[in-house]
């Protein structure tokens, strides 16, 4: 407890100092999925207070190694993933994802090897789901999350509060981030529809403009609060189909190897 809190010092210390400086332009220029490992689930809350992301894990990477793991808990009246040299917090913890602002922290000084190459959000061991925007009428890649898109109350896909990730104004980096949405959620008895994801990966991409060690990146993304998720397990057609498959090119390559 007392390394979380020396850690969250060390970030608001941080957050306050560079906050005297005019704020920079940080961007999340594109969106990207991966299917992946898909999970049924279901939902226990079409929303989520950032005090429920405990258990949540993020990965960060360095560009002088190796991976850096924490998890989220509730520490003082926020909510935060304290990590060696980095740390991801929400302010307070009674905040509502959608709207709350997530600061990431790069708590090591500026220098080589010292910038964040990437950071990534696991959300199933806190029984979160990432719900990007993916009406097609924001643009984009039809059918697939959006960036920097905000859903409205009267869209007709999500849950109305949606969001996608999309930076905010108070950020001190010039780094320019691509998310990247993985892990397919699927609601039990149902096929993955895209709007619903076990991960989320920032990574920063521009090699002339990087996150820095000193530096701050704030952004937003919507998610909900699972009630359950397994992995998912192919219908026995699926297997019969599989087996089938792989007798037709075991025949085929004996026809081949005898001809």
């Amino acid at each position: 407890m007392l390394c979380l809190m020396e850690n969250l010092v060390r970030s608001l210390g941080l957050f306050l100092a560079l906050g005297a400086f005019p704020a920079s332009a940080s961007t999340i220029s594109g969106a990207a999925d991966l299917i992946g490992t898909t999970y049924d689930v279901t939902i226990g809350n079409q929303g989520q207070n950032a005090g429920e992301l405990a258990g949540m894990t993020v990965t960060a990477l360095f560009a002088s190694g190796p991976q850096v793991v924490c998890t989220f808990a509730i520490v003082g009246a926020d909510s935060m993933c304290a990590g060696v040299g980095f740390n991801v917090f929400i302010s307070p913890a009674t905040s509502e994802t959608h709207s709350a602002t997530w600061v990431i922290s790069n708590l090591r000084t500026a220098g080589a090897g010292n910038q964040l190459l990437s950071v990534e959000f696991n959300g199933i061991p806190g029984n979160t789901a990432f719900n990007p925007d993916v009406d097609d009428s924001k643009g984009g890649n039809p059918g697939h999350p959006n960036v920097n898109a905000t859903c409205g109350q009267t869209q007709t896909k999500g849950f109305g509060n949606c969001r996608s990730a999309e930076t905010t104004s108070g950020g001190t980096t010039l780094a320019e981030a691509q998310v990247l949405y993985f892990n397919a959620l699927q609601l039990s008895g149902s096929s993955p529809n895209l709007d619903l994801w076990a991960g989320l990966r920032l990574t920063f991409t521009n090699n002339a403009v990087t996150f820095g060690g000193g530096q701050v990146f704030e952004f937003k993304i919507d998610t909900d609060f699972l009630g359950s998720a397994s992995i998912s397990t192919p219908e026995p057609s699926t297997f019969g189909m599989a087996g089938l498959a792989l007798a037709f090119l075991a025949a085929r390559r004996h026809l081949t190897k005898n001809s």
